[in-house]
């Protein structure tokens, strides 16, 4: 897999998400029953990592093309796109915005890479606002379908144990946000035209 990294930002969040999920597997191997809280905040971490390198690596993008002195069509297209507003565009949208001004094929929504992506990120989402998870368990059980098969949940014999955060927040969440990110953006990276690179 090649990943072409643009800023020393969009790296150093990749870096620290891939740091953090190895810490998540070096406490997750002590044992699935004991304790995990270490293991759950370096996931908690990881995925937020791994969605800022998205963001970041998108964000680069655009605005290299506002600040760039090398004038290509597509530096151009990104400029007269850039505003504050457009800052607030959902994530996933300003990879779509940027596939189309660079006038190539756009993600299926409908598959992976894409459907992974946008599963890490309703994660990280429902992280940064616990309330939407817990106060809606229609949204918790939609949550869990989508990650249930991208990664091994935890198991414990507690009777406590509960399904979110407990099982889902494993090692195997923080190495697969890593993967996601990863492959998502390296994806996005191989459609565009080398001049466009």
């Amino acid at each position: 897999m090649r990943i072409q990294i643009r800023t020393m930002m969009n790296h150093f969040y990749l870096g620290a998400a891939l740091s953090l999920a190895q810490t998540s597997c070096q406490e997750g191997s002590l044992g699935t029953t004991g304790p995990f809280r270490q293991t759950q905040a370096c996931v908690v971490g990881a995925v937020t990592c791994a969605v800022s390198f998205m963001e970041i690596s998108i964000n680069s993008l655009f605005e290299e093309g506002v600040w760039t002195s090398r004038e290509t069509k597509f530096k151009k297209a990104l400029r007269e796109v850039w505003s504050e507003g457009f800052d607030r565009q959902a994530l996933l949208a300003k990879y779509q915005i940027a596939l189309a001004l660079a006038r190539v094929e756009s993600f299926p929504t409908g598959r992976d890479p894409y459907q992974s992506a946008e599963t890490l990120i309703s994660l990280r989402n429902f992280l940064a606002h616990p309330k939407r998870v817990f106060g809606d368990e229609k949204e918790e059980d939609k949550l869990i379908r989508k990650l249930r098969s991208r990664f091994d949940f935890r198991t414990s014999s507690s009777e406590d144990h509960a399904l979110f955060p407990d099982a889902v927040l494993s090692s195997g969440c923080a190495a697969w946000a890593v993967l996601t990110a990863a492959r998502f953006v390296s994806a996005f990276d191989a459609r565009l035209p080398a001049s466009a690179r």
